[in-house]
């Protein structure tokens, strides 16, 4: 796949980072993820707002760059109006900006999926909000899920309040009322989930791990996927999602 690196368009396998820089060292950067539709990035314009906003929380400097324009070079470059892009914002050895824009295949859930329950101590810090380079306990638990035989792992607090999935947003549904947890230091306000609270009716409250039992039905939403249903979560089913956009 061909992607963008220090304003060149190049084959990922020469894509290269030293190992000096703050964003190896230290995972001083911040990125986001969304897919293509037709050769243009979806809700592009939010994750840019997004992006520039956790930037200035970390002190780092936002590129005035056409983000769009390099996204549809990519598409035309790798001959794929559908692409899942990854845009990294990151600090380099100058104490400036540097930016990687990776494009790969887009691989989408084709069935409802199942989830456990992978953490009951996924407390609030200040980070929980930002999509920052420092991944690496989001990535463990999803892999902790997926060795145990899910898709996805739901995480939780230690007070048994539901915070968010380890890549996606969870939605609720009980009695054709649709819930999800606050948008507070527990998790990333994701990109997909404001869009659909914008354009439905949602009741944002805290949803403790006992209600499971209790819901008709379940979703979970990120940038890349969509909206996608979960038909189970541990030994909890659920029933087929009613079509949602």
């Amino acid at each position: 796949m061909i992607c963008y690196h220090k304003g060149k368009y190049i084959p990922q396998e020469q894509l290269n980072l030293a190992v000096s820089t703050p964003a190896f060292q230290y995972g001083y950067g911040v990125f986001t993820s969304l897919r293509t539709e037709e050769g243009e990035g979806k809700l592009l314009s939010r994750h840019l707002e997004r992006l520039k906003s956790n930037c200035e929380h970390i002190g780092l400097g936002f590129p005035q760059l056409n983000f769009a324009d390099i996204i549809r070079d990519l598409v035309r470059l790798n001959n794929s109006p559908n692409l899942r892009i990854k845009i990294i914002l990151y600090e380099d050895l100058n104490q400036q900006t540097g930016l990687i824009v990776i494009a790969s295949q887009l691989n989408i859930y084709t069935s409802p999926i199942s989830l456990t329950v992978i953490s009951q101590n996924y407390e609030q810090n200040s980070f929980r909000s930002i999509k920052s380079l420092n991944y690496l306990e989001n990535v463990l638990l999803h892999r902790q899920a997926v060795a145990k035989g899910f898709e996805e792992g739901l995480l939780v607090n230690s007070h048994n309040l539901i915070c968010e999935c380890c890549y996606a947003n969870i939605f609720f549904i009980k009695e054709g009322t649709i819930h999800t947890p606050i948008a507070n230091n527990n998790i990333l306000n994701g990109i997909m989930r404001q869009e659909f609270i914008r354009q439905h009716s949602v009741i944002e409250r805290d949803i403790l791990l006992t209600e499971l039992t209790t819901f008709d039905q379940v979703f979970i939403t990120n940038s890349v996927q969509g909206l996608v249903p979960v038909k189970q979560i541990d030994e909890n089913l659920y029933k087929p999602l009613t079509v949602l956009h």
